[in-house]
């Protein structure tokens, strides 16, 4: 397991060990005062989202409001990829997964939408997407993407891949990713405008 809390990133394989997993993630410093003494404490930035490659699993992201951090060691070690938005703060959303053997980072803004990064190229740079993805009658950009996931398939010959899908806020939609023409694939679309899709899950195969 790994989990997100306020004074870090942790692993543990039993629930009882807990180790440590913030090598280059950003740390804040807290000035507390007590009524008579001050002390500086040091906490970690609030991370937004965490993912782990259902391929590789040593791969994986996470994410404060500022910037997007990949791992390709399991946690030992973090590597800022920045964000595709430089005019404002506000990650949503990250991802990991494999397409076509390339390893494949994805970022979501409240604002500016869906982006990609391929972080193992070299001067990797974010690609915006917009295609495919509805967007409300008053906005330039798609609605805000909550939440997305990778999901593992497998072939009729046992090969394995990735699907990752995508939830919509407030409009509100659920989307599978088509990489090779880089578009969203419209599931669902909900009847309210308001009954928003946060976090997506997956249990027994059924996505919840």
């Amino acid at each position: 397991w790994f989990l997100r809390t306020q004074k870090g990133l942790f692993y543990t394989e039993d629930l009882k060990t807990f180790i440590e997993k913030d090598n280059g993630l950003p740390f804040l410093t807290i000035k507390k005062y007590d009524g008579k003494e001050t002390t500086l404490v040091k906490q970690i930035q609030e991370l937004k989202d965490f993912c782990v490659n259902p391929l590789n699993n040593s791969q994986m992201v996470t994410a404060t409001k500022d910037s997007v951090y990949y791992s390709s060691d399991g946690g030992d070690s973090w590597t800022s990829l920045g964000s595709m938005s430089k005019t404002t703060p506000g990650v949503k959303a990250v991802a990991i997964a494999t397409f076509e053997g390339e390893t494949v980072v994805f970022m979501t803004h409240p604002i500016f939408g869906l982006s990609y990064i391929m972080p193992d190229k070299p001067k990797a740079m974010w690609n915006d997407v917009e295609n495919g993805f509805l967007k409300m009658q008053s906005l330039s950009s798609p609605d805000e993407i909550a939440d997305m996931l990778p999901v593992l398939r497998t072939n009729a010959d046992g090969s394995q891949y990735a699907e990752l899908y995508l939830s919509q806020s407030y409009i509100p939609c659920l989307y599978k990713f088509d990489w090779e023409n880089k578009q969203g694939v419209l599931l669902y679309k909900g009847t309210e405008p308001v009954d928003s899709f946060d976090g997506l899950s997956l249990m027994d195969d059924v996505l919840v």
